[in-house]
């Protein structure tokens, strides 16, 4: 008997068929597709990356040395990222910030130097842009370079926004 009751409503509720019209299943639909995870290639993250890096860069650009600390840490802050001024005695050494130090400093034209990102760990990245100024002779010479290291997951959100 109890059985029988079970089957009995579960008869019912599968034989109901729930009718949408064509507006309303076309609205799930749409939301459906507008709910899919969609894959971002590397290529666009990278791409993401310099552009909030050199936005970044834009917010400092008054003070490329980044001699006022607390506006730095704000900036920081703000941007959701961590900035510091690499030198060849602020970088470890084996580490990518090294890696690419290095081929800032060996440039045969620092004048030429531009913006760099590089993955760092499973979850990060590093955006560099190389600080020059020019001597007398007119030779530029590379005083030091803005690190600015994005987590991967507020690029890909900063993406979709």
């Amino acid at each position: 008997m109890k059985y029988l009751f079970f089957l009995i409503l579960l008869t019912g509720l599968f034989s109901c068929g729930g009718n949408l019209s064509d507006k309303q299943r076309d609205a799930i639909r749409e939301s459906m597709r507008d709910g899919k995870i969609q894959r971002v290639t590397p290529a666009q993250i990278t791409t993401a990356a310099f552009e909030d890096g050199r936005e970044i860069i834009k917010q400092l650009e008054d003070d490329l040395y980044l001699g006022d600390k607390s506006r730095v840490d704000s900036i920081a802050a703000f941007n959701r990222v961590r900035i510091y001024s690499m030198r060849s005695e602020t970088v470890k050494s084996g580490t990518k910030a090294a890696e690419v130090w290095e081929a800032y400093s060996n440039a045969s034209d620092p004048a030429g130097l531009q913006d760099n990102v590089q993955k760092i760990g499973t979850d990060s990245l590093l955006f560099t842009h190389p600080v020059t100024f020019e001597r007398p002779d007119g030779s530029a010479v590379l005083s030091h370079a803005i690190a600015v290291v994005l987590a991967v997951k507020n690029v890909i959100v900063g993406m979709a926004e």
